[in-house]
Formats: structure tokens, sequence, C-alpha cells
């Protein structure tokens, strides 16, 4: 199976799993990010299936990953 984090393209959509891939760190402690309000990216929910977009969650990386909050300042600031 291909472990590879997929190349994000725009408007892509990805699974938190790959995100996690993406950012190096463990699902968890994704999941963790989410609840705590720390993680930047949007979390779409498609009924049961929960994405990120691939283009706002390499933003939000090259940016330093602020928490939410700074994060949706910075990006209502960049539009």
């Amino acid at each position: 199976r291909n472990t590879t984090p997929p190349q994000a393209s725009e408007g892509l959509l990805i699974t938190v799993r790959d995100a996690s891939r993406a950012l190096d760190i463990s699902e968890r402690h994704t999941w963790a990010l989410i609840a705590d309000g720390r993680f930047g990216p949007d979390v779409i929910r498609l009924g049961r299936c929960v994405r990120v977009n691939a283009d706002e969650l390499r933003r939000w990386s090259a940016a330093g990953c602020p928490d939410r909050q700074s994060w949706l300042t910075q990006e209502r600031g960049a539009a």
C-alpha cells in the first residue's frame, strides 16, 4: 500500500490520516489539535468522512502552523 501523502492540486481534499502524514505527526495528535482548536485548516465533514483541503494545509504549514484563530485572521487578511 502506498503511504506517500498525495500531491496537492487546487481544491483537493485529503483524509486526516494523509494530512497527518504530510505533517509528519501521528493521526491521534492531529485529532487532538483539531479538538483543541490548534489545527488551522478547515475540517470538512462529508457525512462520516472528514477531509482537509490540501492546499490550505500546505499554506498553514508554510505559515508556521499557527492556532486556528490566528490562522483564520491571516487567511482573511490575505484574501
